[in-house]
């Protein structure tokens, strides 16, 4: 039995007391012991709720209610799960390709068309996007950008109206895997998925993201 505690709706401190089976909680402490990690076992049992209370929030935090994709919340959990690999010694080579995809001048066909056509075309993009390429893969990355886990497939865009025109650019990623620098890996890739929404093009393009010089590969 292990206790736990937090803030209720009010602000006031609530205690929680978890079971869990001796024998997993053993095999969790070892494993820690393996990654070169030690926690307390209640610090072990606090983030075991922590990470079930963030799959729980999926439902509202992971898919957007307009298109039907995935959120920015949940491109940054699973590009997260992707680059840490096996181990906490893991230092293979993750290679991806991301689709990034953006509506010209959007803002304008807003100013003229008004919030509600708008909706329209973003919920189409979205729909064809998750039909083609999937429900895993495809995320809403903002207001008008999406961006698609290729999987080694193809690029392909959707039908838009003749008023829509779309940008778009392709990121290869071939990046060496590794943990203690793990966050910094994530920022790196996502700061050129970015520069690819900004630098996109109606005929398209390609930017390559290798692993970066200030970072050991072992």
């Amino acid at each position: 039995m292990s206790p736990t505690s937090g803030r209720g709706p009010g602000g006031e401190a609530v205690g929680v007391e978890v079971e869990i089976d001796d024998a997993l909680l053993e095999d969790l402490l070892a494993d820690d012991e393996r990654r070169g990690r030690k926690r307390e076992p209640h610090q072990l049992v606090e983030d075991l709720i922590r990470v079930e209370l963030r799959k729980s929030a999926d439902g509202d935090y992971g898919i957007c209610g307009l298109t039907g994709c995935r959120t920015l919340w949940a491109f940054k959990r699973d590009l997260n799960r992707d680059t840490w690999g096996e181990s906490w010694t893991d230092h293979s080579l993750y290679e991806e390709r991301f689709l990034c995809v953006d509506i010209d001048n959007f803002k304008h066909f807003i100013d003229y068309e008004g919030m509600g056509r708008s909706d329209e075309i973003l919920a189409s993009i979205g729909s064809q996007l998750r039909a083609h390429f999937g429900e895993e893969d495809t995320y809403r990355y903002g207001g008008d950008e999406f961006v698609v886990r290729l999987r080694g497939r193809e690029v392909w865009l959707p039908d838009v109206p003749e008023a829509i025109a779309l940008k778009w650019a392709v990121v290869a990623v071939r990046i060496h895997r590794n943990q203690r620098r793990n966050h910094h890996l994530n920022g790196w890739i996502e700061h050129h998925l970015s520069g690819a929404i900004l630098s996109g093009t109606l005929e398209g393009g390609e930017i390559h993201v290798e692993t970066p010089k200030w970072m050991p590969r072992e």
